[in-house]
């Protein structure tokens, strides 16, 4: 059977490197172990998370819609919303398009 090197693709300052893993030291490789199981494991996690709050917002604002009283409010128009910014950002904005 043939001498296999095993080999790691890390993604680095913008690059993607491989490595000869038996070349890395011992942090390294249980610095790479931590990152997978971040991504593996604690990531999918917390997504699941975020999806289930958004979904309880939607149904929280459900309920408040049917507990509100159906007349006596006003609608506001949402495209009069002004947001002011100095005028030293507006010239840099026309300066850079």
């Amino acid at each position: 059977m043939a001498d296999e090197t095993k080999t790691l693709n890390i993604a680095v300052d913008g690059e993607q490197r491989e490595y000869d893993v038996d070349t890395l030291p011992e942090a390294a490789i249980q610095k790479v172990v931590a990152m997978q199981f971040d991504s593996n494991t604690v990531m999918p996690v917390l997504s699941e998370i975020i999806r289930l709050v958004q979904l309880g917002q939607r149904v929280d604002q459900g309920e408040l819609q049917t507990l509100l009283p159906q007349k006596g409010y006003t609608v506001v128009n949402n495209d009069e919303i002004v947001v002011e910014s100095p005028e030293e950002d507006i010239k840099e904005t026309k300066k850079s398009k």
